[in-house]
């Protein structure tokens, strides 16, 4: 009777530099840990106490709210700018890389202070008929508050970006999907709608999501025009209590939270969108039980 082969075990080997890496890295955070744990400087107290004071919560809303609206006026603006920069018309596209060279070579402090200081330049906003009479008009000061100039620039500073990513995101379309849909009678709106923004959806999504994450980081950049987002109101505690590093590290803890929720959401649109969480159609399920019985 034949003896049954060996099983033989594949084992990884370890180089000597793996140790060292782990050994470094229990090195620095047990040095870490110890810093933290003993440095009564650091007053982890007081970050309890003002995690969730009513005050900090207030400028987290305030932050979510610019994060949100300027990140969704930078998205419409990205798209209307991608779409003209790839149409067939050179004045369109003339026009679309000069606004994204704007956006992208102005830096955000620089757009913020000009849109709040706007009135000095501008001190009244008219529209009016050409060689006619005026239809509207307001006072620039009461139109664009702080609020008002920080969703400005924020949806100014992001549409350059969101148009670049946006643009990548339909010239990786294949374009025999796009002739193919020309050639059934369809519109190139409805090829944009139907054909080119659904596959593109897949590979816009992970640089969108870290636009969002820079939206958010850089509108802490507002609490220099007053607006009492989480920067502005973690200073402002600061400035009384003279804390400033504990106060630091409760803005550092609320980024870290809003990033990782971010993130969370990321992965769950790429799952999506790469079909790993679409249930199958009722009609395979039909068959798969009639197949069975």
């Amino acid at each position: 009777m034949a003896e049954a082969a060996p099983t033989l075990t594949m084992h990884r080997r370890r180089r000597i530099s793996e140790y060292f890496y782990w050994a470094v890295l229990v090195v620095v955070l047990f040095t870490l840990v110890r810093f933290v744990s003993t440095n009564e400087n650091l007053r982890l107290d007081l970050v309890g106490d003002y995690l969730f004071s009513p005050v900090v919560l207030d400028g987290v809303k305030i932050t979510l709210f610019l994060t949100a609206v300027g990140m969704l006026g930078g998205t419409v603006l990205g798209l209307v700018l991608a779409i003209m920069r790839i149409s067939s018309s050179p004045v369109l596209r003339a026009v679309s890389a000069t606004a994204v060279y704007a956006s992208r070579s102005i830096p955000l402090l620089v757009q913020l202070l000009f849109w709040y200081f706007l009135a000095s330049i501008l001190p009244t906003i008219t529209v009016r008929v050409p060689f006619g009479p005026d239809i509207w008009s307001a006072n620039t000061n009461q139109l664009i508050g702080q609020i008002p100039a920080a969703l400005i620039a924020l949806s100014l500073f992001g549409a350059g970006y969101m148009a670049e990513i946006i643009r990548s995101g339909l010239m990786a379309v294949d374009r025999g999907q796009v002739e193919a849909a020309a050639s059934l009678g369809m519109t190139t709106s409805l090829i944009m709608r139907r054909v080119t923004l659904p596959q593109a959806t897949k590979i816009i999504i992970p640089p969108t999501i870290n636009q969002f994450v820079s939206i958010l980081k850089y509108s802490g950049i507002v609490m220099l025009i007053g607006v009492g987002d989480l920067m502005f109101q973690v200073s402002a505690v600061y400035g009384q209590n003279f804390q400033q590093i504990p106060l630091l590290i409760v803005a550092t803890l609320w980024y870290g939270v809003l990033t990782g929720v971010l993130t969370i959401v990321q992965h769950a649109l790429e799952k999506h969108f790469n079909g790993e969480w679409i249930l199958p159609r009722r009609s395979s399920l039909r068959l798969e039980e009639g197949a069975s019985s």
